[in-house]
């Protein structure tokens, strides 16, 4: 069932801004707290994940991309300098854990927004 424009469902929104607005509430009472107005920003990153004014994980990606590209920039220069096990270790040390961060939040919203539209 799709609501509104965006065909996000009101489950999934509430799922998706429940924890934002913890941290909204808290930056609000600091702000009144200290007299001072929390400054607005286009995009932030928390716990890894970056996110930007639309909720869009466009930067994401970008930023996924970015971040892995230059470790595998570092692997693939390095790479006669390692055998063929030590490198497999390095790539599950320092690629795999890059690309999997984040991952299972992104795809339990997806998730839950396709069980929602159903």
């Amino acid at each position: 069932m799709a609501v509104g424009d965006d065909c996000i469902s009101p489950r999934v929104l509430r799922a998706a801004i429940e924890p934002l607005s913890i941290i909204i509430t808290r930056i609000i009472n600091l702000s009144i707290s200290t007299g001072t107005c929390p400054t607005v920003v286009n995009e932030f990153k928390y716990l890894g994940l970056v996110l930007d004014q639309n909720l869009c994980f466009d930067k994401h990606i970008d930023f996924i991309v970015d971040k892995t590209t230059m470790k595998l920039g570092v692997l693939y220069k390095t790479r006669w300098l390692f055998d063929l096990s030590t490198a497999k270790m390095l790539y599950c040390a320092l690629i795999v854990p890059t690309l999997i961060w984040v991952t299972p939040s992104i795809q339990w919203l997806l998730n839950i927004n396709l069980k929602g539209s159903r």
